[in-house]
């Protein structure tokens, strides 16, 4: 009798985690939409006096700043960041940098020449949220918005939230869903799973340094 009870827990315990396994077998697709939603922290555009374009990903941000200009929402787009592309590295195209080339991206959609300005400072998201501090400082920039990719956004928001403490600039963080990849199928392809591995990474990395 109590070896039959025995053999009977020892079943027990085996089946726990294989149901633990199917379950999550089963629910997999929502715990992985979740993990990307977890990263996003965005706002509705609203009418702001510039927005800033940060670097990287120059092409679906340099359109999506685009769209915000010409739909009313800035009447001045500011492209920042020194980072010099590797593939422009590559060619030595040296001094060809990420705010440069979002700018080409801006103006090849349609934006005045004359509402786009360069702002070709920052090597990451902090050094470019305390440039962009310092520049609305100095202008009196009331409300600023600010855009990067999906992935980007909660990161950028406390980074910016940071950069502008004591600052009565308010600002509206919007996101742009990268050309890449879809944010909620991001394991659907490499592109997808880098991008949610590299943007956890840094996630992790500013929490503890800052």
């Amino acid at each position: 009798m109590a070896r039959r009870i025995f053999t009977r827990k020892r079943l027990l315990w085996l089946a726990v985690p294989v149901v633990l396994v199917l379950l999550l077998y089963m629910l997999r697709a929502p715990i992985m939409r979740g993990m990307a939603n977890f990263l996003i922290s965005e706002d509705e555009p609203e009418t702001c006096e510039v927005l800033f374009v940060l670097g990287g990903n120059s092409k679906d941000r340099g359109q999506e700043a685009a769209r915000l200009y010409q739909e009313g929402f800035i009447k001045k787009v500011v492209c920042i960041g020194e980072n010099v592309p590797t593939i422009f590295e590559a060619m030595g195209m040296n001094d060809l940098m990420e705010s440069e080339v979002t700018k080409v991206a801006v103006l090849r959609n349609g934006v005045d020449s004359a509402a786009v300005e360069l702002l070709p400072k920052g090597t990451s998201t902090r050094e470019e949220a305390q440039e962009i501090a310092l520049y609305c400082k100095e202008q009196g920039i009331e409300k600023a918005m600010i855009v990067s990719t999906r992935l980007h956004t909660r990161r950028v928001r406390h980074v910016f939230e940071q950069a502008f403490e004591g600052q009565s600039t308010k600002l509206v963080v919007v996101s742009v869903s990268s050309s890449q990849y879809e944010e909620e199928l991001w394991w659907q392809s490499e592109e997808g799973m880098i991008a949610l591995n590299n943007e956890y990474m840094k996630t992790l990395y500013y929490f503890l340094k800052y």
